[in-house]
């Protein structure tokens, strides 16, 4: 027979194979710090079990014999047969490494063929090797059962069944015949188990599932499940594989609790497949909750909302020209009422898509342990990572370029920030630095913040260190505040590490953390105090395609001013008592409540604007726009504040590049193109 064109649930098996891979990798980090619960073992023992069967069942053998290695390790571990040392967590996650190396390949070209068996032997034996070190000596060879005459269950197997007894459940002892001409029978098999999960555990099987998976079994074998499903259920999960001549439930135990409407044994119940002449009505199956969508369906999606929005706001300013040229007029009370909720159903429309980009920033989160890990491990040092608000959502966009800065911010923490085990004891502080990464929802933003407590930031050291570069004077460093100081270390090539390090260095490259986060509409701060910690803040807008802003005109033109940027606005001469416009070195200042504020011609920020020229001095009526980034303010002067709108923004494009002051570009209802002001550069004027 022909064999089963399975390339059709290719997307299926990397998306779960890569939920699987996590979830291994995550427990097993866990278990290094916390003594892992029977449920945890369990759960990593079905993820390995689930991904060799499945890999098999694609026909990526590697990838299976790889994972059935994997599983060996991990079904000793959970029956207390071997201890997790060192070696065998590294065996381990060397081998989810490769297992994931694997899986890319098959995406990319459809095959696991590109990895030659000496890689996968070498990890093979290198799992090998740590599990008999485990045990602490050799691991005895497991009895074959070909041609099984293994008539009885396991004790394992009966004390699970009367657990699930005592727990309410009903055991259930399954008997599956195979057709004669069925081929890949252990394909039929894991297929079999994978379906009968939704409706029963596995708790045993005759033969052994080494003997199933390698089919060393004739056309028969068991299965025994708990279940608080009826029987037709059962027989309905296994009625989805084909290739069955039959299947029988009975009790596995004679006090086993049977449903009343369930037999107390169903002989030989046939199971008709796709290749019978008799085919049983389908029997109405339970529908999952969610679908995998393409990501690219989704930005486009979220494309033609923006289109609308645009739409909608011209409808608007139509409806409002007609409305003050004609009056209330019939047609145009119909007009403004079917504009009224085009606007409603649009924005509830805009809602739930930007709902539906949404991701929860643990998919983030969960890479760092294992990063955190090696990175101690290489510089022998003892680091707690804990991570706080996995659950807090944010736009896709943001999640696709978050992860580099986390990565690098926490690589510092772990290697210039936590100080050594010993200098860790000679300052009064546990052996085992502690480091905190969270996320929570700040207002309408999103708060990361990565604290350490660690040695801290030495700002004498900083200061010293940008004399010695040139690119501050003693004047300078003598003027500066604590919390100045410590923001040198976003200066481009500043760092204070002794040694260099392939690590990281604190100040090296954290210019280009902060521009990466600058370029996404966030801002970063520092907090730091010696021998105390470290606290890195970022803040970030809850998506990168629609914001709202404060429109105003400047010029000839038409701005965009974030409105999570916005401090405050005013128009000078009519202040108050409030603010008052001074000069300091020439400058024009805002005092504002006892603080001094920069103000400047939004025209003159943009210098690349060719009106900046006609905009050197400041009206004595001017509107002002306070923003702020940081702890920084500036008052922007600008010809009349329009309003706020709900803004979709665009990129730029190639051909304009990147635009000093420029974060990209709006298109309002009136047709005209308004830019986006990078705010958090208009700060540092």
């Amino acid at each position: 027979m022909k064999s089963p064109d399975l390339s059709q649930y290719l997307g299926v098996f990397l998306d779960e194979g890569q939920e699987q891979l996590d979830l291994l990798e995550n427990h097993l980090l866990d278990m290094e710090r916390v003594e892992p619960t029977t449920e945890v073992l369990q759960a990593m023992f079905r993820a390995a079990h689930t991904l060799k069967g499945s890999s098999r069942t694609m026909g990526f053998m590697r990838i299976g014999d790889l994972t059935h290695e994997m599983e060996n390790a991990l079904d000793e571990l959970r029956n207390n047969l071997i201890t997790l040392t060192t070696e065998l967590t590294n065996a381990l996650l060397e081998s989810m490494d490769l297992l994931k190396e694997m899986m890319a390949s098959v995406q990319e070209c459809g095959n696991d063929s590109s990895f030659d068996n000496a890689r996968v032997t070498a990890l093979t034996t290198k799992l090998e090797a740590a599990r008999t070190n485990a045990k602490g000596g050799s691991t005895p060879d497991a009895p074959s059962s070909q041609g099984s005459t293994e008539i009885a269950w396991t004790e394992a197997t009966l004390g699970a069944a009367e657990a699930a007894q005592g727990a309410g459940a009903r055991v259930r002892e399954i008997t599956i015949s195979l057709r004669s001409d069925c081929i890949l029978k252990s394909v039929r098999v894991h297929m079999i188990m994978s379906a009968l999960n939704d409706v029963a555990e596995m708790i045993g099987c005759l033969p052994s599932e080494e003997d199933l998976e390698e089919e060393r079994f004739e056309l028969s074998f068991k299965l025994a499940v708990a279940t608080e499903k009826s029987d037709d259920d059962i027989l309905t999960a296994i009625n989805t594989v084909s290739e069955i001549e039959s299947v029988s439930l009975s009790d596995l135990c004679a006090d086993a609790p049977v449903l009343d409407e369930a037999p107390e044994a169903i002989a030989v119940a046939v199971v008709p497949t796709a290749n019978s002449p008799e085919i049983r009505e389908p029997t109405k199956q339970a529908q999952s909750g969610t679908i995998r969508v393409s990501v690219s369906r989704l930005d486009s999606l979220l494309d033609l909302v923006g289109e609308l929005v645009i739409d909608r706001s011209q409808i608007q300013r139509i409806a409002q020209a007609l409305d003050d040229k004609y009056g209330n007029t019939e047609l145009v009370a119909q007009l403004n009422e079917t504009t009224h909720r085009i606007a409603r159903i649009t924005a509830e429309l805009q809602d739930e898509i930007m709902k539906t980009r949404l991701l929860p920033i643990d998919g983030v989160f969960q890479r760092m342990p294992r990063m955190v890990r090696d990175v101690a491990q290489k510089i022998n040092k003892k680091v707690d990572l804990q991570m706080v608000g996995g659950d807090t959502e944010l736009d896709r966009g943001l999640l696709d370029v978050l992860s580099d800065p986390i990565i690098h911010l926490l690589r510092n923490s772990v290697d210039h920030g936590i100080e050594s085990p010993e200098e860790r004891l000679a300052a009064g502080k546990p052996e085992t630095g502690k480091i905190v990464l969270s996320a929570r929802h700040l207002e309408n933003q999103i708060c990361i913040e990565i604290s350490d407590d660690g040695k801290g930031i030495d700002s004498t050291r900083l200061k010293a260190k940008a004399l010695e570069n040139g690119s501050l004077t003693q004047a300078q460093a003598d003027a500066m505040t604590e919390a100045d100081a410590i923001k040198l270390i976003f200066a481009s090539g500043l760092s204070t590490a002794k040694e260099v390090s392939d690590i990281s260095g604190r100040g090296v490259g954290m210019d280009i953390v902060r521009s990466n986060i600058e370029k996404i509409g966030g801002r970063i701060h520092i907090d730091s105090q010696v021998g105390v910690g470290t606290q890195i803040k970022v803040m970030l807008p809850l998506t990168l395609a629609i914001l709202r802003a404060l429109l105003v005109k400047a010029g000839t033109a038409v701005y965009a001013l974030p409105l999570a940027s916005v401090v405050e606005t005013m128009k000078l001469g009519t202040t108050g008592k409030s603010a008052t416009r001074e000069k300091v070195t020439g400058k024009g200042v805002l005092v504002l409540r006892g603080e001094t504020v920069p103000l400047a011609n939004l025209l003159q920020v943009l210098q690349n604007n060719p009106e900046a020229a006609k905009y050197k001095s400041i009206s004595k009526d001017a509107n002002v726009v306070v923003i702020g980034s940081g702890e920084k303010k500036v008052g922007l002067c600008v010809d009349h504040l329009i309003g706020e709108q709900e803004i979709v923004i665009k990129p730029l494009g190639k051909l304009l590049g990147d635009i000093q002051g420029i974060a990209g570009a709006s298109i309002l209802g009136d047709g005209r193109v308004a830019l986006i002001v990078d705010c958090a550069g208009a700060v540092n004027i």
